[in-house]
């Protein structure tokens, strides 16, 4: 059976980096390393000056998605995320940004199409800021605002076991705690590429260990599933095991 063994990592350190222009795409500061998840974070309105610069990076159907966003905000993210995630994928791979493909799997999870070993990678945003997690193993991430006026009581029944809830309701911040434990089931389903349905109270989110009948045992694969704080944000990435730890990078600006 299939273990989950879930923990805060606690204080983290960011490494910044600035991004100066499309030469820095070759620039990612660490080859991917079979042994860590990559994290990376950034802002959305710190890089949406230079949205046309991503736009030279994107598809032409990505440029056609990124027209049928109804508000401003909403395509702005797409444009700067997708033309970020591309860079970064680059960057690893040592290709063009612009001639990366991609395929929608099972659930809707996306995947890479590349003739090799290729990573896989998994996108979250909430807000003004975007998190990706990039890893040699399947990997699935979320963050999302705390936002103080959000009703969170109504999903409690919906979303989570009876001991969750009680985990939530016994917690000194109820509705911090209550973001906290959401990513955590979000970064576990996306990972295992389950997604989200009506099985979400069976995806574990509480402190320690867990073997959830929601994950196949047919992969005999255990889980690690890390939160952390970002500002005023709570973010998870849900890993195989066989992996030993994050990394963390933050981009601060073009």
């Amino acid at each position: 059976m299939n273990k989950v063994i879930i923990s805060n990592v606690g204080a983290i350190n960011w490494e910044e980096y600035g991004i100066s222009g499309l030469a820095a795409v070759y620039a990612v500061p660490a080859r991917l390393n079979e042994s860590y998840v990559d994290l990376w974070s950034f802002g959305v309105s710190a890089l949406s000056a230079n949205t046309q610069s991503f736009s030279l990076l994107l598809s032409a159907d990505e440029l056609v998605r990124s027209k049928k966003y109804l508000h401003e905000k909403d395509r702005l993210r797409f444009m700067v995320s997708r033309g970020i995630l591309r860079m970064l994928l680059g960057g690893y791979l040592q290709v063009a940004p612009d001639s990366l493909k991609f395929h929608v799997g099972e659930n809707k999870k996306p995947h890479l199409n590349f003739i090799g070993p290729a990573p896989y990678y998994n996108v979250a945003h909430s807000g003004d800021r975007v998190l990706i997690a990039i890893s040699s193993h399947q990997v699935g991430v979320d963050i999302e605002l705390i936002n103080t006026d959000f009703n969170y009581i109504d999903l409690l029944p919906i979303c989570f076991s009876n001991e969750e809830v009680q985990d939530i309701g016994n917690s000194q911040s109820p509705q911090i705690r209550f973001f906290e434990l959401w990513t955590r089931k979000e970064a576990l389903l996306k990972a295992t590429g389950r997604g989200i349905d009506d099985q979400m109270p069976l995806a574990p989110c509480v402190d320690g260990q867990h073997y959830p009948t929601i994950i196949s045992s047919s992969a005999p694969i255990d889980w690690v599933v890390n939160s952390f704080n970002v500002s005023n944000y709570f973010g998870s990435v849900a890993f195989e095991r066989n992996c030993k730890g994050l990394r963390f990078f933050r981009i601060e600006g073009w």
